[in-house]
């Protein structure tokens, strides 16, 4: 993770790039996701996108508890 990224993570928000690292995406996904409706939670102001960690990393939970198979033995 970046320098950059970490300071942002520290104080909780995330800009576009940030949460596309985290997610494992394009930030271009993550524009088409929102458009879509899908995706972490995201706020726009002053023109750009806003995520916090927090909703990026719970997005990629619920994903994961969507598509889990198996026993987990």
């Amino acid at each position: 993770m970046s320098a950059k990224l970490m300071e942002l993570t520290r104080r909780g928000r995330l800009e576009i790039d940030g949460a596309a690292e985290i997610l494992g995406v394009t930030p271009r996904t993550l524009y088409d996701w929102r458009a879509k409706g899908y995706g972490p939670k995201s706020v726009k102001y002053a023109g750009k996108l806003w995520y916090t960690a927090e909703d990026c990393y719970r997005f990629i939970a619920d994903i994961e508890a969507a598509t889990a198979k198996g026993s987990g033995l």
